[in-house]
């Protein structure tokens, strides 16, 4: 019995190592052949285009960012409130964030100003309208600091007590402050954590010392307010990355400004009525001599969507909304060694035997197929507020037609085959 027992096992487990190509059954039980055969093949897309956002709400980001990339630029606005009563005599304060890291070519020091801001602005609007853009402060900053390009884990800014009383004094006249780079040049970008990201004690914060006599000072701080990250990017200049990509026939796919991409597969309208479908695997060739916007502190996640109606301009279309309620259709890809492309051998699984055989089966037509970052308010990542920028080649460019490819494997059943 223990022998049987310990061959039971042993078979269990070779087969569990097995690739599902590598499986050879005995001549009695193979299909492949007397039933119909297996096809592992390739298709390349037939379109690909990419649609940019230009205005987002940033109100909800894990990330602050500040500084300057080519003529893409970030400013931080913040303002705190729960100030403490203005009986209370302040001695000094000063305004800290914590670090979350960096990305660009630059590795100079970040030159910042810091402005008083005038008047109300929203968290959750003040991306999407034009006046935020290229905003320019009346009046002159009240602050001038240097972010050490050696990442330290703080950046500590110093704020006037009279500001500060100001804003004690006169609740109604606290508008918060603007963090802008200087127009040194700079080329990289600086991340600090938000007050919504997941750990309070890494919140933006004033820290304060309150007098309590002649001699004795105590530290105090405040962390609740609002922020935002204000993303300028002019539509229209020419060497903004998503201008010089279609220029050079390139595609772009992005967080922060959310660019996302469209890819059509005419070829799945030749799969034949009788596949069954084993999985799939979407690949999208990644340009990595142009990833200087490429964001290391960023979760390359992606979501596939399938679009069920569209126009040709892609200007109005509808996304298949079946994720929502069956994560059968729910796909994700990532980032990896210089490809886009499904996340795991599951999520292959998943678009072969769920979107894909719908499709032969008649009951999903979708030859275009829709990717963008993650957009979930989670730790992974949120779509409209970490910036992240790939560029990737456009199977339009004739030195790249195969960037884009579905690899598809199904088994075809023959006719006659009795199955």
């Amino acid at each position: 019995m223990k022998k049987t027992l310990l061959f039971i096992i042993i078979l269990f487990s070779a087969w569990a190592c097995q690739d599902l190509n590598s499986v050879n059954p005995p001549d009695e039980f193979d299909v492949n052949g007397q039933f119909g055969r297996m096809v592992d093949t390739v298709f390349y897309a037939t379109d690909a285009r990419f649609s940019v956002d230009y205005r987002s709400d940033t109100g909800n980001g894990k990330k602050l960012c500040v500084g300057k990339f080519a003529d893409f630029q970030a400013g931080i606005f913040i303002k705190f409130i729960n100030l403490p009563p203005d009986t209370m005599k302040i001695d000094s304060l000063f305004l800290e964030f914590t670090s979350m890291g960096k990305f660009g070519n630059g590795q100079e020091e970040l030159s910042v100003d810091v402005y008083e801001m005038s008047q109300e602005w929203d968290e959750h609007t003040i991306n999407t309208l034009d006046e935020w853009h290229s905003w320019q402060p009346a009046a002159p900053a009240i602050f001038h600091t240097v972010i050490s390009a050696n990442d330290s884990a703080k950046m500590k800014i110093e704020i006037d007590t009279t500001l500060f009383n100001k804003w004690r004094y006169e609740p109604e006249m606290n508008f918060g402050i603007c963090i802008k780079p200087t127009s040194d040049l700079n080329n990289h970008i600086r991340e600090f954590e938000s007050l919504e990201s997941e750990n309070p004690l890494n919140w933006p914060k004033i820290y304060y010392y309150k007098n309590q006599g002649d001699t004795l000072s105590i530290l105090d701080s405040v962390r609740t307010g609002i922020d935002a990250t204000v993303f300028d990017y002019p539509e229209t200049a020419p060497d903004n990355v998503f201008n010089l990509a279609q220029a050079s026939n390139e595609l772009i796919l992005s967080s922060g400004i959310p660019s996302r991409l469209f890819v059509r597969f005419d070829s799945l309208k030749t799969l034949p009525k009788t596949a069954v479908m084993q999985a799939a695997n979407l690949m999208l060739e990644v340009d990595e001599d142009n990833g200087d916007l490429q964001n290391e502190n960023q979760s390359n996640v992606f979501y596939l969507r399938s679009i069920t109606e569209a126009d040709s301009a892609l200007s109005s279309f509808e996304i298949d909304s079946s994720f929502a309620s069956d994560s059968n259709f729910g796909f994700n890809m990532i980032y990896s060694d210089g490809m886009i492309q499904m996340k795991s051998t599951f999520e292959q699984e998943k678009l072969g035997k769920n979107q894909l055989q719908n499709i032969i089966n008649g009951n999903k037509t979708s030859e275009w197929f829709y990717i963008h970052f993650v957009d979930a308010p989670s730790p992974i990542s949120v779509e409209k507020s970490d910036v992240s920028v790939f560029r990737l080649f456009s199977p339009k460019d004739a030195g790249h037609p195969e960037a884009f490819k579905l690899h598809v494997r199904y088994f075809e059943i023959m006719p006659g085959s009795g199955l």
